[in-house]
């Protein structure tokens, strides 16, 4: 299952993500740990939870061993394994957002961020390490294209109103 097309295009779902800067120089590492000020900006933690070690133990169970947790979602990535690294991910992060504990949006800058890693330091280094202390960045944060948003024309009952009578 080839889950890595472009590392450049990894990064840059980090940056977006992340609002990253182009001189950001942290780690993998450094940035997954951001993870929970991301769940709750303004939270205040006496520990901070542990999404973020949590996400790399769920990844590992898909990428490391043949779990049956994760069988479906690879039959589904190996289908899907044409498509972009942004559906990819965001396919990932929707499996394991419930696990986790965290909404899918906010874990698809995370789970390219393992990518990232698992890209990194390859697959045997991948499953036995604990920490990704490998640089995450690569040059410049180039930003993704962003879709526009197609208007379909309005239905007649849209174009006169949403279709309810006022008494």
């Amino acid at each position: 299952m080839t889950l890595i097309k472009s590392d450049a295009e990894l990064y840059s779902l980090v940056c977006d993500g992340l609002k990253l800067s182009a001189e950001d120089t942290r780690t993998i590492e450094e940035l997954g740990n951001t993870l929970p000020s991301h769940v709750q900006p303004e939270g205040l933690f006496a520990s901070p939870p542990r999404y973020w070690q949590n996400l790399k133990e769920e990844f590992r169970l898909l990428v490391c061993t043949n779990d049956s947790k994760y069988a479906s979602l690879r039959r589904q990535l190996r289908t899907k394994g044409n498509k972009s690294q942004a559906v990819i991910v965001s396919i990932i992060s929707a499996a394991m957002a419930h696990t986790v504990g965290v909404a899918a949006g906010i874990l698809v800058p995370f789970c390219a961020l393992c990518l990232l890693a698992f890209a990194r330091v390859g697959k045997e280094a991948f499953c036995k390490t604990a920490s990704f202390d490998v640089p995450a960045h690569q040059g410049t944060c180039v930003p993704l294209p962003h879709r526009q948003s197609v208007q379909r024309p309005l239905g007649r009952k849209e174009a006169a109103g949403n279709g309810c009578r006022k008494r």
